[in-house]
């Protein structure tokens, strides 16, 4: 995450403690308190797995949302803290006063709530006692369960050391968060001194009665005794459970019960109890007796023993050439887990399933693949860099090999125009190169119109654009995704459309009905493959979605047939000499 997001990471961090952030909140944050960034790093943010923009501004993923929130409280001091928070109840108040107004009715008290709602959110680290009280009201409005979501992302150990010995605030800690609040009743209900005097009273004049009796009781076993358990040199990552021995644990459907090492517990004297350990998916992986305990017991763990608690299984990415990757990074999205990568790009991962995707270290090209990792094996996945989605559009690019052909056609061969001549040598490098023709619904996202006669749908392609019309697009694609697109010269465009074939078409010389959308203008001396454009279900004398026919051997499509497309360079005779790179300029 730090390497994705670099010098934004403290902007994100401060956008984590409001979900979801509105835009304007989050540029409010960044000239406040990070004004050398520019807006546009708030795109590393929409890159980070799981984030997601909505009306009310953009959300990360739970889980990274609770890194960045942990780590804004280790980054700034509590200074800075209570500046971010005061800057953003203020934006809040804002929108309140913009967007609520004196408005009256059903419909504005709940959006008045909402904003309640939010606002004593964040205003539980500055004013904790009177945000409790507020949002301990709201549990009686029709937001009671958002509220309850809400508050998963709040720590109530932290909250109950802000509001000290604050009765009312303890209770509502209580009340809001149930179990995960680790409250007891004394905690909760503090004794005044007069009470504490009469229990003492009653406590020794119970004592007094049954002195005997708790003596054997004791000496039966009965009592309890204290158990620490630590692991040493790093161990611990899971979920513990104290259990009685012989019971067979189970999948757990939660973690409440279970504790986090070290782990400091009471348990009675007669019983044998054993430490399950549980993986990330609650299943129960490993488990250390640990007999009866007699007296006050601390149990050390070695790091091998405390790892064990996780089954883990290891997984090297590599290329087809079998060549370790070691200048891609390498993102692996499934449950939470904690990983290690060594000098060969080994990943030690507890067992599950993952979405594996590897990026090289220019940040274009990469390959996504679903895997799956078993306990006590090693998988070699391989992936080959050839292709990359940009996150804007979602088009997909794939990877053009460098190379030599022939430009242009011989006098003789079939179809050609008068201007394919002379027949020349031309070299290009490698590029990468949109796996299919601009989308109706991709031109939308950028340009906000769509400017198509055959408006079909989203898949289909974009047509009715100038040259003019294809730079300005390419032009505010760079600006949203960071990245530096453009068209490609007439070269690159025969080079990827003949794709290592020195036929007509990548098929052969011959047009296909199966192979393109061609001659489909019913009526036309073009109209030999309108029964076969019918037969396929597509409209004649229109546009087929992209994607429709066979790509050629670059796994390119519709580079024959569907609509024409744009070179970056101009119209102009070829040189009759060898060329490397050529564009006519």
């Amino acid at each position: 995450m730090e390497t994705r997001l670099a010098d934004a990471l403290p902007w994100a961090q401060a956008c984590a403690m409001l979900q979801p952030t509105p835009l304007g909140l989050a540029d409010c944050l960044r000239r406040a308190f990070f004004a050398q960034l520019p807006p546009e790093r708030i795109e590393r943010f929409m890159a980070l797995p799981g984030t997601s923009l909505g009306k009310g501004g953009f959300s990360f993923s739970q889980a990274v949302g609770e890194v960045l929130r942990q780590g804004f409280f280790t980054r700034f001091a509590e200074a800075r803290q209570e500046a971010i928070f005061q800057a953003i109840l203020a934006e809040l108040q804002k929108t309140k006063d913009h967007e609520l107004g004196d408005c009256a009715g059903t419909e504005a008290s709940l959006a008045h709530l909402a904003w309640q709602k939010q606002y004593q959110l964040v205003n539980l680290q500055l004013e904790p006692d009177q945000a409790l009280k507020r949002l301990a009201e709201l549990e009686g409005t029709p937001l009671k369960l958002t509220l309850k979501a809400d508050l998963e992302g709040v720590d109530p150990a932290s909250l109950c050391a802000r509001v000290g010995n604050s009765k009312d605030s303890l209770q509502r800690i209580a009340r809001l968060f149930g179990k995960r609040s680790g409250l007891s009743l004394l905690k909760r209900y503090p004794l005044s001194r007069w009470q504490w005097a009469w229990a003492a009273v009653l406590v020794l004049s119970l004592l007094t009665v049954s002195g005997l009796s708790m003596q054997r009781w004791l000496g039966a076993g009965q009592g309890e005794a204290r158990l620490s358990v630590l692991a040493e040199s790093g161990g611990g990552k899971g979920w513990v459970g104290v259990e009685e021995s012989g019971s067979s644990p189970g999948k757990r459907s939660g973690t409440e019960g279970l504790l986090r090492l070290p782990v400091e517990t009471r348990l009675p004297l007669r019983k044998n109890w054993q430490l399950v350990f549980y993986d990330h998916t609650l299943q129960p992986a490993h488990t250390v007796e640990l007999g009866r305990i007699s007296e006050n017991q601390l149990i050390r763990l070695g790091y091998e023993e405390a790892e064990q608690q996780v089954k883990t299984g290891e997984l090297v990415v590599t290329d087809k050439q079998r060549q370790v990757l070691r200048d891609a990074e390498v993102t692996l999205r499934g449950s939470l887990f904690t990983n290690t990568a060594r000098a060969d790009r080994t990943l030690v991962l507890p067992i599950g399933e993952y979405e594996v995707q590897v990026e090289n270290s220019s940040g274009i090209g990469s390959a996504w693949q679903r895997i799956a990792v078993q306990a006590g094996k090693k998988e070699v996945e391989e992936l080959e860099l050839n292709r990359f989605r940009d996150s804007i559009t979602g088009m997909q690019f794939m990877t053009v090999p460098a190379g030599c052909f022939q430009m242009g056609l011989l006098p003789d061969e079939k179809d050609r125009y008068d201007d394919e001549d002379p027949v020349h040598k031309v070299c290009v490098d490698g590029f990468w190169m949109g796996q299919y023709e601009v989308t109706q619904g991709q031109w939308q996202k950028i340009m906000g119109e769509n400017p198509a006669e055959f408006k079909k749908g989203d898949n289909y392609p974009v047509e009715r654009v100038s040259w003019e019309d294809a730079q300005k697009f390419i032009s505010n694609l760079n600006k949203k995704s960071g990245k530096e697109y453009r068209l490609p010269t007439e070269a690159e465009w025969e080079y990827a459309a003949r794709a290592g074939t020195s036929t007509a078409r990548h098929w052969g010389d011959d047009i296909s009905c199966d192979k393109a959308m061609y001659e489909n203008d019913p009526g036309s001396n073009e109209d030999s493959c309108v029964d076969y454009v019918r037969k396929r279900g597509l409209i004649p004398d229109s546009t087929a979605p992209v994607g429709s026919y066979p790509p050629n051997q670059f796994d390119l499509y519709d580079m024959m047939g569907n609509v024409w497309e744009w070179c970056a360079d101009w119209y102009g005779d070829y040189p009759s000499s060898p060329q490397t790179n050529h564009a006519a300029r």
